[in-house]
């Protein structure tokens, strides 16, 4: 057969796996699959890349459609409801295909017998008619999200200024406050990507349309949105590069902040919307009533200084929890799937093609490479004159490459003790106990600080702050 005939089987191969995904989107067109899964067809050109990245398109709504129901689930429940779509969706492609003698088969990878699914963290604000604060109002400078790689970050913009209280920005304004490198207070409200790297902001310049703009520090511009909504709600998907579905080329340079990174909202109050984003860390999912875990933990860390506050006295997270969903208490958190990796099969009787396809939608950088803290649980065993604690805790890597991971005490700045683990080289997932203890005065206050490291160099750190004490007494921090 000549290599022509070859790859016209390849295109008509691909034309078969769209319109297999197309007769997909009818079959789960139901209200935990809420996005068209294959709203885009291939053409006559199309071509194997292309096929991967209709396949990658469709999957990325389908685990955005089950992260997005009306009631928080854990992330067994979403893990289990994503694979079943999966399996779904390569059932009815395979009936397509067998009646066009071609076998087409989409799963979900698998390593060591277990899906490969990476956990994260679902941010959202839903309410249009408030400001873009925390839940508790206040400050309007604040980090959502610490040290995190994110994906299907996008707000509604219902209102710009709302008060009226401040004198209009110019573009000038802006790009002077934008490539200052730091938060100050201005007229306007914007995003800050990694202490500054990358920022984008939202005003209106007196000419009553809704302008983006972006600092890209990376080439030291600052560029605006050729589209300039005169009328609010406004959509603005960063992962997407989109104002109200229409290209923005300056969103694009987002792509330039490989991660991980910090996610900072600056003069928040001066925004009324919504916004959601989906991040690459964990929180405690076996109760979701509660927001405890190591996104919170950083969150809280990164406000108050530590997750239990200033001094030791605990202090509420930024965010409700799970059970929020609906009830108007926000910004929430809920569990979510981050990221998986599915096997794509294409077969005829000449020719076979395996590929495996990253699914991650509207990813804002590369794809996830850090290895992550999966839970960090710090129990106090103190008494008889020393501080002791039992740390029990789970890393993930998602390239399955992992490290090290150690655990510190420390006390006035300086180490007090520390434990680490390294055999668990190469794997993707680890857990582990560590006993930490020091000699002192009780009671005493620790930062108890867990690194985990891939072979890469890769980390990524949570801490907690935690007051050794006798046992009976529960004045300290955690309550």
């Amino acid at each position: 057969m000549s290599e022509r005939r070859r790859g016209q089987l390849i295109v008509v191969g691909g034309l078969g796996l769209a319109v297999a995904l197309v007769l997909l989107a009818l079959v789960l067109n139901s209200a935990i699959y809420t996005e068209n899964l294959a709203s885009r067809q291939l053409d006559s050109g199309g071509d194997a890349i292309e096929t991967s990245n209709e396949v990658a398109e469709g999957l990325g709504g389908l685990m955005n459609g089950v992260n997005d129901p009306a009631t928080a689930s854990d992330y067994s429940t979403l893990e289990a409801e994503y694979t079943d779509g999966v399996g779904e969706w390569s059932g009815v492609a395979s009936q397509y295909g067998a009646l066009h003698a071609r076998g087409i088969t989409v799963a979900t990878a698998t390593t060591g017998g277990n899906p490969v699914i990476e956990r994260g963290v679902r941010v959202v604000d839903e309410d249009e008619t408030t400001k873009l604060t925390p839940r508790d109002g206040t400050p309007a400078d604040w980090t959502v999200a610490p040290g995190v790689r994110a994906r299907e970050f996008g707000f509604v913009v219902t209102s710009v200024d709302p008060d009226g209280d401040d004198a209009a920005p110019s573009d000038s304004d802006v790009e002077t406050e934008l490539s200052s490198g730091s938060w100050t207070e201005g007229p306007f409200f914007y995003v800050d990507i990694d202490d500054g790297e990358w920022r984008m902001a939202v005003y209106d310049d007196g000419s009553g349309d809704v302008k983006v703009g972006v600092y890209d520090s990376a080439t030291g511009t600052y560029s605006v949105c050729s589209n300039t909504p005169a009328a609010t709600p406004v959509r603005i998907d960063v992962g997407r590069g989109t104002v109200n579905n229409v290209p923005c080329e300056p969103l694009a340079s987002i792509a330039k902040q490989t991660g991980p990174y910090t996610v900072h909202f600056s003069n928040s109050e001066e925004l009324t919307g919504s916004y959601e984003l989906t991040a690459d860390r964990v929180m405690d999912d076996s109760t979701l009533s509660g927001v405890a875990g190591p996104f919170t933990d950083v969150v809280d860390a990164a406000n108050y200084d530590y997750h239990c506050g200033d001094s030791g006295n605990p202090k509420s997270t930024y965010y409700s929890p799970s059970d929020g969903i609906g009830s108007g208490n926000y910004p929430y958190v809920a569990p979510a799937l981050f990221s998986s990796a599915a096997e794509l099969d294409a077969r005829t009787d000449d020719v076979e093609s395996a590929t495996s396809v990253r699914i991650a939608s509207e990813e804002l950088s590369a794809g996830a490479s850090s290895p992550r803290v999966s839970r960090f649980d710090v129990t106090d065993q103190s008494g008889s004159g020393d501080a002791k604690f039992s740390i029990s805790w789970e890393v993930a890597d998602p390239d399955g490459n992992l490290d090290l991971v150690e655990v510190e005490l420390i006390s006035g700045g300086g180490t007090e003790a520390s434990a680490s683990d390294d055999a668990i080289d190469g794997q993707r997932t680890a857990s582990g106990t560590f006993t930490l203890q020091d000699a002192v005065t009780l009671p005493a206050t620790y930062d108890v600080k867990i690194t985990v490291t891939d072979s890469s160099g890769n980390t990524r750190t949570v801490t907690q702050r935690h007051e050794a004490e006798d046992p009976g007494d529960d004045s300290g921090c955690p309550e």
